[in-house]
Parts: C-alpha cells; structure tokens; sequence
C-alpha cells in the first residue's frame, strides 16, 4: 500500500502514476501474470478444509451435517469440472474461471493505493528497493508485507450469470501487516517533516 505525500492533487497523481509505471517496468512481461487469480494458478482443494466450519455458517435452521454433504458433492462436482474443463450443469467451469479473474478485486484506490500482487521473490525485492527509495526522498509513504499464499473472500450471487465477486489479500496478516508498516513509516514522517500526506482525493489510472 501506498500514498504519495504531495499536498496537490495533481501532484499526488503524477507521484503514484510514476509508481505504477515503476513497479509495471519491474515485472516487464509479467506484468499481467501479476495478477493473483489467474485460470492456470487456481488451486482448488478437495476435499476442502473449511467445509464444517463452511457448514456451520450456512446451514440456518437446517441440518449443519446435510449442509457439510451438500458443500462436499458440490466441491467434489467442480474439482471434476475444474479437471476435464467441462460444463456442470448451467456453469462452464473454464468460463467461470476466467470471470473469477476478471472479478477478483486486487487494486484498490481510496486516496491510498492498495495491491495484491504476484511475482517473484526478485521482483518483490527490486519492489521494495524501489519505493524505499521514494520513501527515501519524501515523495511516498508505503507498507508491503510478502506471503506465500493468498486469501480469498468471495461474494457469489450467481455463477451461472458471472455475478460474483472476489476479494483478495495476502496470507499470514496481509494487508494488516503491510498497514503496520505503512503506519510507522507515516509516523516517522512526520516527526521528521512535521507534515502528515494530504488525503484530497486524486485520480489514478494505470
């Protein structure tokens, strides 16, 4: 995550444009398989660990053990769909897939930029160094914490129609963790300049 310190609005969007062009030239190529949901990196598990506590939560009134059956034949039906790239009932697992990607939300932007990314321990290396160097001369403020895993969030209201949503952030305290080092730095900036970020809201586009 990360803010530009420039009181302008106009300057707080050349600063992260600059970034994101920055951090676009690190992954050259790799630019697209940056993104964290991808058709050929998914992983689906099976049988899944979650599924009791999955039941717990949604089974209601009904029966937590048909709730826990239900969510295993289901899980069981899309990991063979998921195999032989073939359609299950109304959804074609690949299709399906491909939208999870294109509905995963891994940027964000509230007047501080936020991303999910996936790379290679060298780029998130040449990452790091890179904004440490902007931090450096007072033009961003950021956090970053690295896992070897994400987490997803999913908001499902029809598979069949492509409408759902997904949210993602990094294992082993993700955005939590990279807030805590955004804070300490913001901190420190402030101590040393007496000036906080300003917050105006600017617009960004990559």
């Amino acid at each position: 995550m990360l803010r530009a310190t420039a009181p302008a609005p106009e300057a707080q969007s050349a600063a992260l444009r600059e970034g994101l062009a920055s951090i676009q030239a690190i992954l050259r190529d790799d630019g697209p398989a940056a993104a964290p949901v991808r058709p050929e990196t998914i992983r689906f598990r099976f049988p899944p660990r979650t599924v009791w506590d999955e039941a717990k939560a949604t089974a209601g009134a009904g029966s937590t053990l048909l709730r826990a059956a239900k969510i295993t034949v289901i899980s069981a039906v899309f990991a063979i769909g998921k195999a032989l790239r073939m359609r299950v009932g109304p959804v074609h697992i690949p299709t399906y897939l491909e939208q999870m990607q294109a509905n995963t939300d891994f940027r964000k932007y509230d007047g501080l930029l936020r991303l999910v990314l996936d790379v290679t321990p060298a780029q998130a290396d040449a990452i790091e160094a890179y904004l440490a160097t902007q931090h450096a001369a007072g033009r961003l403020v950021y956090g970053t914490h690295q896992a070897d895993a994400s987490l997803m969030t999913c908001l499902v209201f029809s598979v069949a129609d492509g409408q759902h949503i997904h949210f993602i952030d990094g294992a082993d305290g993700g955005f939590a963790l990279a807030a805590q080092a955004f804070k300490a730095r913001l901190a420190n900036l402030h101590e040393s300049t007496g000036q906080l970020p300003c917050r105006t809201a600017t617009t960004v586009s990559s």
